[in-house]
């Protein structure tokens, strides 16, 4: 009984990859790159797609760094669809260095022409403070299993 319980692990290629974490692995791999690519106490400016979102919270918090204060990056998020004017202030005050967008969760169109960013299609973009504009630093295409549903997003 235990060698067929050993046997059929092996057979089981999902116990350390379960399909419902697929989206929590996407965010924590393209943490791991934002770490790499913003230097540590930073201000990064989250966009999420909707106020509901729960892409916005995942990410600051991968990003937080509890428990290493000398690597962690300041992650504020943007919940009020009316600030998006407000967001090219934020860099010349020194608010944010770094603009964080992504449109798994729904179209951002909207988001990204009142920005004056490019459209973005089906990923998720770090953008960078330069010269008072900001330039695209890096995309993650977001895997297209990734949809909506897959991210457990309410609505």
């Amino acid at each position: 009984m235990v060698l067929l319980a050993v046997c059929a692990l092996p057979v089981r290629s999902d116990i350390n990859n379960p399909r419902g974490r697929a989206w929590q692995r996407f965010l924590r791999a393209a943490a791991t790159d934002i770490r790499q690519a913003v230097s540590p106490a930073s201000q990064l400016l989250i966009v999420p797609v909707r106020d509901d979102s729960p892409f916005a919270v995942a990410m600051r918090y991968y990003l937080w760094q509890l428990g290493m204060p000398e690597r962690q990056i300041f992650a504020t998020i943007l919940w009020k669809a009316g600030d998006f004017a407000n967001v090219p202030s934020w860099a010349p005050r020194g608010d944010a260095n770094y603009l964080l967008v992504q449109d798994a969760e729904g179209v951002m169109n909207e988001v990204t022409d009142s920005l004056g960013l490019r459209r973005i299609n089906h990923e998720l973009v770090l953008f960078g403070s330069q010269n008072g504009a900001w330039q695209e630093i890096k995309s993650w295409p977001v895997p297209p299993e990734l949809d909506r549903s897959s991210c457990r997003c309410p609505g």
